[in-house]
This record gives structure tokens, C-alpha cells and sequence, in this order.
């Protein structure tokens, strides 16, 4: 496929890919990994909630941390992440960070074991897209374990006119080896307001927050969409970047509501 602005990651697809992982430092644990394309972005759908209208005074915007706040039951130490190098470009920590750079669209990132996070959850990633030529792209995928686990995934498109989407997906892992995707919650969703102007080159923030049978995201703290899922426990993570680019991941913590 071609880099140019008519051949985009686009729709996700299932495939045979298949990334083989350290867990722990011993025991292998298979990640699956999938690519998006298309002949032109799309404007996205509306099926899902998006950030209500400010006029309606009785809907109230949700909070990227709980009430009561939370703490901290996870925090990504990189230099235990995988490092890896080929002709789809490179992964691995430096100096307590953690770069991906991917040479083409092909999608290349680290699949990692967490420790594991239930019920109620507030997820941080912080980065940076520290080169673009002249797009990148990431993706942040949660997902559990088992023969049956639930999945949801995160594209962020950084495109070289300056202007940003996103899309999600939600689905389950069979047999512990396949993707299979339920639902395309919103594909190629310009960022909203005060998202889009965004200097992706400094640091930022993208949030996971689900609360009981409900996860809203939110990036530099501003909610963009909820969406429903199940309670199930997350354990696995993926990271990945595509386009010729560098994309730096400076923290990863994962933080729960304090004990009732």
C-alpha cells in the first residue's frame, strides 16, 4: 500500500497475524494484531453517545477521574517492555520512555501482560507523535484473557493537513488467538472541539474510565464518547503505531476509586 492521502488505516480487519510476546519474563502469550485501509476517510457514524449539548442543562458532561478520585493499581515500567527491529520499523523503551516507529502502514507495536484491573477504572496513556511523514497513527487496544475475552480498541489518526479523527472498536478474542470485532462504535470521528487544535508533538493524554457497565473516553481530559461494555477483567494491553513516524510513550497507569 502507497502513503499517500487516498491510502488510509482505516476499517479493522481480522487476520492471521499473530505477535509472539514474553509475559513475566518466561511464559509466552500469543497478541493478534490487524490493519486498517481504505480508499478515503470516512465522516464517521453516529450510532453511539456523543458529548451532549451544552444547552441541555440537565445533562451533565462526565468527569475524566472519579469523585471521589482514585489510586494506583498499575504503572508501566517500559524498560521491562519488548524491543524489537525489522523492516516494519522499530519498538522498544529509551531512557524511561517508550518509542515506536513504524516505516510504513503496516501496523507494528508491543502486546503486554498488566497487571490485572477490574470493575471500575480509570486508564492513562500519555505521548507524544514526536515525527509524522506526513501521518501517524496509534492504536491502544485493552483486552482480557481466556478463551473468550472482550476486547476494545482505539485508532488515533494525525494526519499531515493537521487535522485528527478517531475511531473504535469493541469485540471478543476467541479460542484466545482470533479477533473477532462485535461492533464499530465510530470509525474516523473528527476529534471535537478543543481536541482538534491539539499540539500532538507535546505531551497528552488519552483516558479510559469505565464506570459499572459504561466506559467514556476522553483525551487531554476533555470527553469525547461513551459507549457500553461488559464488566470484564482487563490484563492484556496493545500498542501500536503505523505511517513513517515516532510516536513516544512517556506513562502508562492504570488507577481504581478508593475503597467505599
Amino acid at each position: 500500500m502507497s502513503n499517500d492521502s487516498s491510502s488510509r488505516p482505516l476499517t479493522q480487519i481480522l487476520i492471521a497475524v499473530v505477535i509472539a510476546l514474553l509475559v513475566g519474563g518466561s511464559s509466552p502469550w500469543w497478541w493478534k494484531q490487524f490493519f486498517r485501509h481504505s480508499e478515503k476517510p470516512s465522516t464517521g457514524n453516529s450510532d453511539s453517545a456523543k458529548p451532549p449539548d451544552p444547552k441541555f442543562s440537565d445533562v451533565s458532561t462526565p468527569s475524566s477521574d472519579f469523585p471521589q478520585g482514585s489510586k494506583s493499581v498499575y504503572s508501566a515500567i517500559f524498560l521491562q517492555w519488548p524491543t524489537q527491529k525489522n523492516e516494519s520499523g522499530s519498538f522498544g523503551p529509551d531512557e524511561g520512555e517508550y518509542i515506536i516507529s513504524p516505516s510504513s502502514n503496516t501496523w507494528i507495536g508491543p502486546g503486554m501482560q498488566i497487571t490485572p484491573i477490574n470493575g471500575d477504572f480509570v486508564l492513562d496513556l500519555h505521548f507524544r507523535v514526536q515525527e509524522k511523514n506526513p501521518d501517524a497513527s496509534l492504536q491502544f487496544q485493552l483486552s482480557g484473557s481466556g478463551q473468550q475475552a472482550d476486547y476494545i480498541a482505539l485508532f488515533l489518526d494525525f494526519w499531515g493537513t493537521g487535522k485528527s479523527d478517531y475511531s473504535l472498536d469493541k469485540g471478543w478474542i476467541k479460542d484466545d488467538h482470533y479477533l473477532t470485532r462485535d461492533k464499530q462504535i465510530t470509525d474516523r470521528e473528527p476529534m471535537p472541539a478543543g481536541i482538534a487544535t491539539s499540539d500532538w508533538s507535546k505531551e497528552n493524554k488519552v483516558t479510559f474510565k469505565r464506570t459499572n457497565g459504561t466506559m467514556d473516553l476522553f483525551v487531554n481530559d476533555i470527553y469525547v464518547r461513551s459507549f457500553p461494555v461488559s464488566l470484564f477483567t482487563i490484563d492484556h494491553i496493545f500498542m501500536a503505531a503505523a505511517f513513517s513516524s515516532k510516536i513516544v510513550l512517556t506513562s502508562l497507569e492504570g488507577r481504581v476509586p478508593p475503597p467505599k
